[in-house]
């Protein structure tokens, strides 16, 4: 018969067996634990990795385009003028990033650089009259005597009504100036006017007389001229949504409205649309969603007659050629909407469908 010690011993070594057997199961559930935590902290750093952080300001644009043809209707210089601010009253109120002015005459533009004024005049052309105009508008009231000569037409459009968009006020963070010819001190960079004897010191050399953004720098204890870095004009808008102005873009025929987007490095916009009385009701389309969109309007016989003129145009319906051909103001009263009118009614209608 066994004895009591042997039995005890063979109950000790049993007890010791279960409980290295329990550590090991303790010890193995414990690692896949870890090994679970391990995966789901790896599958969050990727998902981190690969999430879109959010833009803090507006990326995407609006622009318009117009026909030159609309300011030949005008009787006299006056009204071109004020025809010309109301395109300029609209897209500041609606903060349209890009005019273009495309021509429907039968007469050529001249070539011409962007900034050359000397064109304009009586038998100037409409294009060159219509965005020199624009241009001056957009132009801070306090920049203008330095970037525009003395033109009839830019002492008109200085008596219409304002644009009062940001930059022609002094904007906390951001402003509109003109490279000072003050020969800057070594190891600074230029000087920027941006009003009457006021300049800001900005981070590099730049060439005298070229309109700049600045964005301003925290002033120092006791600084008395401000500091800035020189920035993009579009820095505004991407940064804090601010509405910066509009450029203006002259197309020399109607097709080549539609292949020179600024904003993109393919030129191209992903949502055009085109606005006609033959169009669909506005308020029975959903618009897809875009990154830089163009509105084309038409002139006194419509987008149909501009399409039919311009040959180097292969599209035979608005519908090849627009994604969201529009009626915009279906129950009109009058015969005819203006040009500057349309401007005013489609983008009052496709403001909530833009956004």
């Amino acid at each position: 018969m066994e004895s009591n010690s042997a039995k005890s011993m063979r109950t000790v070594e049993k007890s010791i067996q279960d409980r290295k057997e329990k550590r090991k199961i303790k010890a193995e559930r414990f690692m896949a634990k870890l090994v679970k935590l391990e995966e789901k902290n790896i599958a969050a750093e990727e998902e981190e990795k690969t999430r879109i952080s959010p833009v803090p300001g507006r990326q995407n644009t609006i622009s318009i385009a117009i026909p030159s043809s609309i300011i030949d209707n005008c009787q006299n210089l006056e009204l071109k003028c004020y025809l010309a601010s109301m395109v300029a009253r609209s897209a500041a109120i609606f903060g349209i990033d890009e005019i273009v002015v495309f021509n429907d005459t039968n007469k050529p533009i001249p070539e011409t650089e962007s900034g050359d004024y000397t064109l304009i005049g009586k038998k100037a052309h409409s294009a060159l009259v219509l965005g020199s105009i624009l241009q001056y508008m957009e132009c801070p009231p306090n920049l203008r005597s330095k970037m525009f000569p003395y033109k009839t037409e830019f002492d008109l459009a200085t008596r219409m009504n304002p644009l009062s968009i940001p930059h022609h006020q002094d904007h906390e963070l951001y402003r509109e100036g003109i490279v000072s010819n003050k020969e800057p001190k070594p190891g600074k960079g230029s000087s920027v006017n941006f009003g009457i004897q006021r300049e800001i010191q900005v981070d590099r050399l730049l060439e005298p007389g070229v309109r700049v953004t600045v964005k301003l720098s925290k002033a120092k204890e006791g600084q008395k001229k401000l500091n800035g870095i020189i920035v993009s004009p579009q820095t505004p808008r991407l940064e804090s949504s601010t509405y910066w102005g509009y450029s203006v873009r002259l197309a020399k025929h109607f097709s080549e409205v539609f292949t020179k987007n600024p904003f993109s490095s393919k030129g191209k916009y992903d949502l055009i649309i085109g606005t006609s009385e033959n169009g669909t009701n506005v308020e029975d389309v959903e618009l897809k969603s875009f990154q830089h969109c163009l509105i084309v309007f038409g002139g006194l016989q419509g987008l149909e007659a501009v399409m039919e003129n311009d040959e180097s145009v292969k599209a035979t319906k608005p519908a090849e050629l627009f994604d969201a051909y529009l009626n915009t103001c279906p129950d009109q009263g009058s015969r005819t909407i203006r040009t500057e009118e349309a401007l005013f009614i489609t983008l009052a209608a496709l403001q909530s469908k833009l956004t």
